[in-house]
């Protein structure tokens, strides 16, 4: 029987297999979490390719309801205040990993999820400068040299 990860072997960049590695460790980590605490805590390592073989083997051979996994795991993201783009690109791989194992999710399920993802880009907090800070910001482009008195 084939791996349920062999799909991995088509990327071409060593970083891609990191950054899917990671995302599935994450996923099956928040699916799993006791057992696979207790895995790393009693082997006292960091887990490998051939246990996220395993995992992802008991993952895909229970019954299990995948959109109510995903969703949970999307809403942990969230709450844990990652980056949207992390957000995004963590559930993108998990989509990819199903769909590698032949689990087809309707597009509307991830359409859904992208629409209730918070809006990328950073949060901008407007607050008037202090006299002190405008002079610090100005020494930095004079080089020290104040053209203005206050």
């Amino acid at each position: 029987m084939a791996g349920r990860l062999d799909w991995l072997d088509t990327c071409s960049s060593n970083n891609s297999k990191i950054t899917y590695r990671s995302a599935l460790k994450n996923y099956f980590k928040f699916t799993y979490p006791s057992v696979l605490e207790a895995f790393e805590e009693k082997e006292k390592r960091l887990i490998r390719q051939e246990d996220l073989e395993i995992w992802a083997e008991r993952y895909l051979t229970e019954n299990r309801n995948y959109k109510r996994d995903i969703e949970a795991f999307f809403a942990y993201l969230q709450n844990e205040k990652r980056a949207p783009y992390s957000i995004s690109n963590t559930i993108s791989l998990v989509r990819t990993f199903l769909c590698g194992n032949d689990v087809e999710l309707p597009l509307k399920f991830w359409k859904g999820l992208k629409r209730k993802q918070k809006q990328k880009g950073g949060v901008v907090e407007d607050k008037i400068p202090t006299q002190a800070e405008l002079l610090n910001m100005l020494s930095y482009m004079t080089n020290g040299r104040l053209p203005i008195r206050f």
